[in-house]
């Protein structure tokens, strides 16, 4: 190998780092978005559904989860199928999920 192609291995591998520092730092930015957006929600809910602590705390807790899990999902799904196809899919899901939250009745149905 010489001195050249060292060098340009070196500075692609560097580059591959940044993109993968960058994602990472834009994840973990939506991550605390979704937490922020969901903790000015808790008020809402607790007083719509009458919660107790513990009931305020499973629709927290699972709205985040919510966020992990389609998180882990959409990556595997853009992996699978493609990126136009997967945010197809994504938007449908999140209409979906958007009218659930709307006719939700009972705590359950809103976790659902």
């Amino acid at each position: 190998m010489t001195l050249e192609q060292r060098v340009i291995f070196r500075i692609r591998k560097r580059f591959e780092l940044v993109i993968a520092t960058l994602v990472s730092s834009l994840a973990g930015f939506l991550f605390g978005y979704d937490n922020i957006v969901i903790s000015g929600a808790i008020d809402y809910l607790t007083r719509f559904f009458q919660l107790d602590a513990a009931g305020t705390g499973r629709a927290a807790g699972c709205a985040l989860i919510g966020c992990l899990a389609g998180s882990a999902g959409a990556g595997v799904l853009a992996a699978r199928i493609g990126l136009k196809k997967s945010l197809s899919i994504c938007a449908a899901c999140f209409a979906l999920s958007s009218a659930g939250v709307l006719i939700a009745g009972t705590l359950t149905q809103f976790v659902i």
